[in-house]
């Protein structure tokens, strides 16, 4: 992972960490967990707290405006992190963030040369299966996801 992607990882997860304290305890004291989920291909840091939120706040996709309820927080995290869920928590109130970011770039597969091509768009039958062992945590309700 570079430099780079450390730091914007680093900020993002301070942000969620921040919201958790302005958010979830009406005193900023109150359970937090922190977890690090780390594969060949990603890195998740998965911040939770135990408030009494039962509804996960959307992660805004353009700057939000100063008379908006809240901050920047979850802008900033939805920016600097390849992909972002928040859910709530099993007991069915709580936040959970997941903030991933991949270690591997994506790279495309090599092409023939020489040889006559032609492109197509190709969209997934509606009978697909996801792989269940890519994602480090089950999908539950109320869950948002954005990949940005």
């Amino acid at each position: 992972m570079g430099l780079e992607a450390t730091r914007d990882m680093e900020v993002a997860v301070g942000e969620a960490l921040s919201n958790t304290y302005r958010h979830a305890y009406t005193r900023g004291v109150g359970p937090v967990s922190v977890d690090v989920i780390a594969t060949p291909d990603a890195l998740t840091v998965v911040v939770a707290d135990e408030g009494p939120a039962t509804v996960a706040p959307a992660i805004p996709l353009e700057v939000p405006s100063p008379g908006d309820a809240g901050g920047l927080g979850l802008y900033v995290v939805g920016r600097l992190a390849e992909e972002v869920e928040i859910g709530v928590g099993p007991a069915g109130h709580g936040i959970t963030v997941w903030i991933t970011t991949h270690l591997r770039a994506r790279v495309e597969a090599p092409r023939a040369t020489g040889l006559d091509t032609v492109a197509a768009d190709v969209k997934p039958s509606s009978d697909a299966v996801a792989d269940e062992t890519t994602d480090p945590k089950p999908e539950s309700p109320g869950t948002q996801k954005a990949s940005f």
